[in-house]
């Protein structure tokens, strides 16, 4: 098949490029708005409980070799910070809905996470450390297991408000069931891995 046609009037051939692939995911069954937060909490519950690496404790090994940050960072975990403003998870075609206020408020109370942040982008978030910070995706049904997408930032806000500095994104799935009444995390899974910088952050992130 030949990609060339003859434009009209001029006899020069044309070439119509194929068209660009679109990545895109398959329909999924989202969860009732009622049990989101049950099972977002049973997420930061599994994040708090230490059972995983983040993100930030990852880069933070990497960044002290670079001498970016103090060797001494390496022996506390990365804070865990929920960033509030809701940004749609890679590939993810609809904008998510914001988090109920009460809910927020209740994971405050818990001490699920370290903090919250609200800021437009997360380099103008007011932590002083190495932190990774969680994006949280609706719940759906994949293979008939209800999945969190999880996108984990790692940065220093305070390194990137004097230097342009690495960024770290790491995307993560987090199957979860429904045991006792009690939704657990029974898998994580890391998935893509980006390396950025803090000015690509506050231009891709607004």
């Amino acid at each position: 098949m030949s990609l060339a046609v003859v434009g009209q009037g001029c006899g020069m051939p044309l070439w119509n490029p194929p068209p660009r692939p679109v990545l895109s995911l398959p329909p999924r069954d989202t969860l009732p708005v009622a049990d989101r937060s049950a099972i977002w909490d049973a997420v930061l519950r599994f994040y708090r409980s230490g059972r995983v690496s983040t993100e930030g404790d990852r880069a933070a090994q990497v960044h002290a070799q670079l001498g970016m940050e103090p060797r001494g960072s390496l022996s506390q975990p990365a804070p865990v910070i929920l960033d509030t403003r809701r940004r749609p998870i890679p590939l993810d075609t609809l904008p998510p809905a914001p988090y109920d206020s009460m809910w927020l408020r209740n994971v405050a109370e818990r001490y699920l996470v370290a903090g919250f942040c609200s800021a437009p982008v997360l380099t103008s978030c007011e932590d002083t450390v190495l932190t990774t910070y969680l994006s949280l995706g609706d719940p759906y049904i994949w293979n008939g297991l209800v999945v969190v997408d999880v996108w984990e930032t790692a940065l220093n806000p305070a390194l990137c408000k004097r230097r342009d500095v690495i960024v770290d994104h790491q995307g993560a799935s987090a199957k979860l069931s429904k045991k006792a009444g009690e939704w657990k995390v029974v898998s994580h899974r890391l998935g893509w891995h980006a390396t950025g910088s803090c000015s690509l952050e506050r231009k891709h992130r607004r």
